[in-house]
């Protein structure tokens, strides 16, 4: 928890020393000197999409998650309700009108995403510990069979689908982008459609399904699991 902490701070006094807007054109969200060095880096320490500084928040809470004991109740319990008590602070926070605070606190409340302040950071952190715990707490009374236990397989391949779903999702945008149909829709629309998406990501998602499924009869970790594990040993 120590180590979320420090990539929050270190994030926020960047804020300070480094105006977050700089590289970024917002009007088209691009960084327009992110192929040169001092925007690399710049890009990805602190104010790109996921940049280290700090989404790693996000990893070290993850691997403080990993380390408790999810059979217990009581540890369900307690997640539970600080993911609650985290989450519920932000959005009565965020129900204070701008007179009574100003423009600059109440935007600093209210940033989504781009910056991801701390507001964000403890909203977003409460509502994924509201979810975990409770799954955890569901998974009690789910009687295993072939589908759940496919279903855990997927979920244990997190990495490989995340990095998959990366670079072949943006093999299959960059197709379908270049179709007549979806240019002339992107030129109407400015974007995908909502049920465009839900597609894509659903078909994904099936995919990633059997994936994992045809995966694990010959292996026990995914692809990149396996890496990941012969590095670290």
């Amino acid at each position: 928890m120590y180590g979320a902490i420090f990539f929050s701070i270190v994030f926020h006094l960047l804020l300070i020393l480094i105006p977050y807007e700089t590289g970024w054109n917002f009007d088209t969200l691009t960084y327009v000197d992110h192929w040169t060095l001092v925007g690399f880096i710049r890009n990805s320490l602190y104010n790109g999409w996921n940049s280290v500084f700090p989404w790693m928040s996000y990893f070290m809470i993850g691997m403080y998650l990993g380390k408790l004991d999810w059979t217990k109740f009581f540890i369900q319990k307690k997640v539970f309700l600080i993911g609650l008590i985290l989450y519920l602070a932000v959005q009565l926070a965020l129900c204070i009108p701008q007179d009574a605070i100003g423009i600059a606190a109440y935007t600093f409340l209210n940033a989504d995403y781009l910056p991801p302040v701390l507001p964000f950071l403890i909203s977003t952190t409460g509502f994924s510990l509201l979810l975990i715990s409770a799954f955890m707490y569901i998974n009690r009374f789910i009687i295993p069979n072939t589908f759940v236990n496919c279903l855990a397989k997927t979920g244990q391949m997190t990495l490989t689908h995340y990095i998959s779903h990366l670079t072949l999702g943006i093999i299959l945008f960059s197709f379908l982008v270049n179709t007549e149909e979806s240019i002339q829709a992107l030129k109407l629309s400015g974007s995908l459609s909502p049920a465009m998406i839900l597609f894509l990501s659903s078909a994904y998602f099936i995919g990633s399904y059997y994936f994992s499924k045809i995966w694990t009869k010959k292996f026990r970790n995914g692809p990149f699991e396996l890496l990941l594990r012969r590095a670290s040993n």
